[in-house]
């Protein structure tokens, strides 16, 4: 599936596209006007976002994120979230699974905006 980029406007393709549309998925708030027509679209993620990133933080963001991508992204059957903290205020996912078109091996970064 391609797409656009959504800092540059230019096509996206493959994994960059849904390494981008995890990325939106984890950072959306459901309820919010982000995706006015979608008001249940994002992640359960978002209500961790002034929590100190520790190991509960970390359980609860794996099962946030694993349920909005089982919901919202079924180009990916997710097999494994591993989280970092590499800024102050910054949280990255680590994300494999198999790509369900191709049955290919993924394995993607992206960052969660908090």
């Amino acid at each position: 599936m391609a797409g656009m980029d959504a800092k540059t406007g230019r096509r996206l393709e493959g994994g960059r596209h849904l390494a981008q549309s995890i990325g939106m998925i984890a950072s959306v708030r459901p309820g919010s006007n982000s995706v006015p027509l979608l008001r249940s679209f994002g992640s359960e993620n978002m209500d961790m976002i002034d929590r100190p990133v520790n190991g509960s933080f970390a359980v609860d963001t794996y099962f946030a994120v694993a349920e909005s991508i089982r919901k919202w992204e079924d180009r990916l059957r997710l097999e494994r979230v591993q989280l970092s903290q590499p800024q102050p205020g910054r949280v990255a996912l680590y994300i494999e699974g198999v790509d369900t078109a191709t049955g290919e091996k993924i394995s993607l970064e992206t960052e969660v905006q908090r």
